[in-house]
């Protein structure tokens, strides 16, 4: 007899433990978001991590500065590649930016090695 009583009991344990899962999982909101590659799925969910949540982590943080600082690099580049491409004369006002672009390209290889 003792035996038949203690599973009853245990089944009421497990019975509400799992009313009390399926309640927390209603209160849990879903989104199944979709989209083609590229599209801004992982940058949607960053953002809300980073409004939402706990933002992000010294890790995280260092790894985009690293990104972000090699774009601007190759952007740099490119601009100045293009510059030269075109091999036109920039006007007296504009000569001293293209100049400041080379050195800042110079000095963020300096950095970067």
């Amino acid at each position: 007899m003792g035996c038949c009583s203690s599973k009853q009991s245990n089944n009421g344990l497990i019975d509400k433990e799992i009313g009390q899962d399926k309640q927390q999982d209603k209160e849990v909101k879903k989104l199944l978001l979709l989209g083609a590659g590229s599209s801004g799925k992982t940058t949607f969910f960053k953002q809300l991590k980073c409004i939402h949540g706990d933002g992000f982590s010294p890790k995280d943080k260092s790894d985009y500065r690293a990104q972000i600082e090699s774009q601007i690099i190759e952007q740099m580049q490119k601009l100045i590649s293009r510059s030269r491409e075109i091999q036109e004369e920039f006007p007296g006002e504009y000569k001293h930016l293209c100049v400041t672009l080379r050195n800042m390209l110079s000095f963020f290889y300096f950095i970067k090695r």
